[in-house]
């Protein structure tokens, strides 16, 4: 069994600019800080899958439909004891990119947590703080016309492996 999950990934300085952030938040917060190999957006979250549906379901994704997506992250939250950094207005690509593709999974029968999509990357886990009111504002432009789909390694700081580029 494989952890999968459909996201987007950062280019190099958009991983250097959240990474910064992940430092600022986990400053305050505590917790564990997210490795910066390990910071994404997640679009869909698909779980333990049987190694053999991963081949069946990048085949199923490779005509999706990728838009150029410009997203601005300027919002820290927290879910829980999860903090993340997400967008204040996610743009309308991005919230049609996701619809896309959860509705493709819908129809070629492959299962996903349904949960309502908050675009976020997570900076940290565990926090002990949930006020970060001492932080200064946050603006990070990220531009992406590429979905991934990934496995989940449980190991701390160890890389997620691509097992598929969409777009």
């Amino acid at each position: 069994m494989a952890r999968i999950f459909l996201g987007i990934w950062p280019d190099e300085n958009t991983r250097d600019a959240l990474a910064q952030a992940s430092q600022s938040v986990h400053q305050i917060s505590g917790g564990r800080i997210m490795a910066a190999n390990r910071l994404h957006l997640t679009l869909a979250f698909l779980g333990e899958v049987d190694e053999s549906r991963v081949g069946y379901i990048a085949r199923q994704l490779e005509h999706l439909p990728v838009l150029a997506m410009d997203m601005l992250l300027d919002q820290y939250g927290f879910f829980g004891n999860i903090g993340w950094l997400g967008c204040a207005n996610p743009p309308d690509a991005l919230m049609t990119q996701a619809r896309l593709l959860r509705t493709a999974l819908r129809l070629n029968g492959i299962q996903f947590d349904d949960k309502p999509f908050v675009p976020h990357v997570t900076l940290v886990r565990d926090a002990k703080r949930r006020d970060l009111v001492p932080l200064p504002p946050v603006a990070i432009r990220w531009q992406s016309s590429e979905i991934v789909l990934a496995e989940a390694d449980d190991r701390p700081g160890q890389p997620y492996r691509v097992r598929g580029r969409f777009g």
